[in-house]
Formats: C-alpha cells, structure tokens, sequence
C-alpha cells in the first residue's frame, strides 16, 4: 500500500514500468526513482499536529524561495535589532499577504479611506 501511493505520482506517465518498480524495488530505491523523475513527490507537502496548538508543516522549496526567505529574516532582523526566527519570518509574511490581498482587509482600507473623507468635509 505504501509503495502504491508513492507512485502515484508518476504512474501516467508509463503505468506498467511504474507499478513493476514498485513490485521489483525497496520501498527506499522505488523514492530515489520517484525523486529522479518527480523531486517534489518524493517528500509531499505535510501538516502534522503535534499539540492542539501547535502544528508542523514540511514542503519543499527551491533555493531561490528560500533566499527569499532569508532575505526577509535578514530585513525583518534589522528592523528589529535582533534576530528573527524562520516562524517569525513566515507569520509577517503571511500577515503581509493578508493585509495587501485579503478581501476583508481592502474593504476595511476602503472604508476606512472614505470615513477619513467624509470627516474632512465635515
């Protein structure tokens, strides 16, 4: 079952090779296969809960995300005056996001603006 979801991933592309490399191989050779033709199926994005308030989340990067990343440790960390951790750097990316996308968020902005307005002609 574990060698079958694995591949899953990559059995379109040539379903009789795949399901017979999953018969014939270790489960640890039937990923190093896998991760040659798909590396990001080798290791799926995950979500583990490990406390009720604490969850772990595992995906792959590029190097270039992850410069990206780094570069608004290092940013956030000057702003700061101290280092900033990579959950840190993650929630102010997220609260970023949010605040420039959501549309919740722009329509507050939106409101917000016209009741700046609607007070200055007062």
């Amino acid at each position: 079952m574990s060698k079958a979801r694995r591949i899953v991933a990559v059995v379109q592309e040539n379903p009789k090779e795949w399901i017979e490399k999953a018969r014939s191989l270790t489960q640890r050779k039937l990923e190093v296969e896998i991760a040659k033709v798909n590396p990001r199926a080798a290791l799926p994005d995950r979500t583990r809960v490990l406390t009720p308030d604490l969850v772990e989340n595992r995906f792959i990067a590029t190097k270039e995300e992850e410069e990206l990343v780094k570069r608004v440790i290092d940013l956030e960390s000057q702003r700061q005056s101290r280092a900033v951790t990579r959950q840190e750097a993650h929630i102010i990316m997220a609260k970023l996001y949010l605040k420039m996308h959501d549309p919740i968020e722009k329509a507050k902005r939106h409101l917000d603006r016209k009741n700046s307005a609607l007070r200055q002609l007062c």
